[in-house]
């Protein structure tokens, strides 16, 4: 009756180790049908996140432009350093630094107290010989004077004319005058001053004809031609860009620098321009014409590559771009993408390809859906 009992215990203690084990297995099964219903979820979830709001613009035809950015010095075609031709103390100063002037008028005057003096007394000598002169002419004619006193008194009259007009360049010269029209650009000396025919008196600058000389490297010689207009940008003027042109072009290379020297026109009508202003020149080599522009805000970067994003049946599409001829703002699409597609231009950093999207304004405009999401977070 022992062993009865004691192998009626064995088989109940098997029977509830299998009972159990079945228990744990199904614990366990149920667990995993449990993760894999959340693993479903997060991917149904992912499949459905919201799409990003993006802006797009519509890629068009527009002109793009090559040009050779410079930087220079603003000068002038003429600036003349005037000197006395005559030595002696500066009398009266007629004119001051900014004084515009014109070609034949007064600067400086000497003083010439002694030079007219000078003059007036050869003057009276150069009278007194031709009066002489015609005396012995007529006494010459009488043949009451020999021949060699006529030819005496005619070379006195010359020397003594010749000598007049000598005292009377001294006069003349005693005025310094402007070589040229310009502007006054220095003064260099006081009244009572001394000076000499070495001593530099004024700066006269030709205000009317301002000038940049460039140094352009040779590589560049030969997208440049004359009278190929020139923009240029002076900042201490603030009224715009002014325009001007390629004046002349030189035909030798600075072997040492490897450039060539361009001469630059400038217009300035309402004369605001000063040689000695800094300016930045832009040069316009070549113009291309119903080329597809893409706005600078569109480009997207990666590893030396020029990507932009489009929107495709509500998704983005990533495509590479070749780039040509570009500006401040825009950037010609060699190859990559095509007119009439809908360009990303804000909202493009986070998409990834495939991405949906939600374009909320397009063209400048907010698109419908974009305008009665504001209508119901307005109402709410």
């Amino acid at each position: 009756m022992i062993a009865a009992l004691s192998l009626l215990n064995t088989g109940g203690v098997r029977r509830t180790c299998r009972t159990g084990l079945l228990c744990v297995l199904v614990m366990l099964a149920g667990g995993c049908q449990v993760q894999m219903g959340r693993g479903q979820s997060k991917d149904a979830d992912s499949t459905k996140a919201a799409p990003v709001p993006v802006e797009t613009e519509t890629l068009s035809l527009g002109s793009m432009a090559s040009r050779l950015h410079l930087n220079g010095v603003l000068g002038t075609e003429a600036e003349i350093k005037v000197f006395p031709l005559v030595a002696g103390h500066v009398g009266r100063i007629r004119v001051e630094e900014g004084s515009r002037v014109r070609a034949g008028d007064t600067l400086l005057v000497l003083e010439d107290a002694e030079i007219l003096l000078s003059e007036r007394r050869l003057r009276l000598e150069l009278d007194k010989a031709e009066s002489d002169l015609s005396r012995v002419r007529q006494l010459a004619d009488s043949r009451m004077v020999p021949e060699q006193d006529l030819a005496d008194a005619d070379y006195t009259a010359r020397r003594a004319r010749l000598s007049w007009e000598s005292a009377r360049l001294a006069v003349q010269r005693s005025r310094v005058t402007a070589p040229i029209s310009g502007v006054v650009g220095r003064r260099l000396v006081q009244e009572g001053d001394f000076v000499a025919t070495g001593t530099q008196l004024f700066t006269v600058v030709d205000d009317q004809r301002l000038i940049a000389v460039l140094d352009v490297p040779e590589r560049e010689l030969d997208r440049l031609r004359l009278k190929q207009p020139v923009e240029l940008e002076v900042g201490a003027a603030a009224d715009g860009p002014r325009q001007g042109w390629i004046k002349r072009i030189s035909p030798v290379v600075d072997a040492a620098s490897g450039t060539v020297r361009v001469t630059i026109g400038v217009e300035d009508p309402a004369r605001r321009l000063r040689a000695g202003m800094y300016a930045r020149f832009n040069i316009l080599t070549d113009t291309r014409d119903s080329v597809v522009v893409v706005p600078k805000r569109a480009l997207v970067y990666d590893r030396d590559q020029t990507y932009v994003w489009v929107a495709r049946d509500s998704l983005a599409a990533r495509l590479l771009v070749q780039r040509g001829y570009e500006d401040e703002e825009r950037v010609e699409a060699r190859s990559g993408v095509k007119v009439g597609e809908q360009l990303i231009t804000v909202g493009q950093a986070g998409l990834k390809p495939d991405s949906r999207i939600r374009v909320v304004k397009a063209d400048g405009r907010a698109t419908p859906a974009a305008t009665e999401a504001v209508s119901e977070a307005t109402s709410k």
